[in-house]
């Protein structure tokens, strides 16, 4: 039974977040001093694996990082967090297409 949303390709099942959306969490971390452990420990996937842009992991994975990063910043910061996302030298080209249309 279809619930229309689309499919997950078979080739991202349980990898269907890229780690480059966690580029400004690791930058905020070392804006702030603060070792990357407090947003990777038990979250079950090796931190260097979580700062390499070209990695993906699962969505439980990234909700456990999320978990995380809401221990480490308030609502605000988060929101400012994501704001920074589409600005990253990763997405700059698809957040510049996207304005195209």
């Amino acid at each position: 039974m279809s619930t229309g949303a689309p499919e997950v390709p078979r080739e991202l099942v349980g990898r269907e977040v890229s780690c480059r959306t966690l580029t400004v969490c690791f930058e905020e971390l070392e804006a702030r001093g603060l070792s990357e452990t407090c947003l990777t420990d038990g979250v079950g996937v090796p931190a260097a694996i979580l700062r390499d842009p070209r990695q993906r992991i699962s969505w439980d994975v990234f909700r456990a990082v999320l978990a995380r990063a809401r221990e480490l910043w308030s609502d605000d910061e988060l929101v400012a967090l994501g704001r920074r996302i589409p600005r990253t030298r990763w997405l700059r080209p698809l957040a510049a297409l996207a304005r195209l249309r």
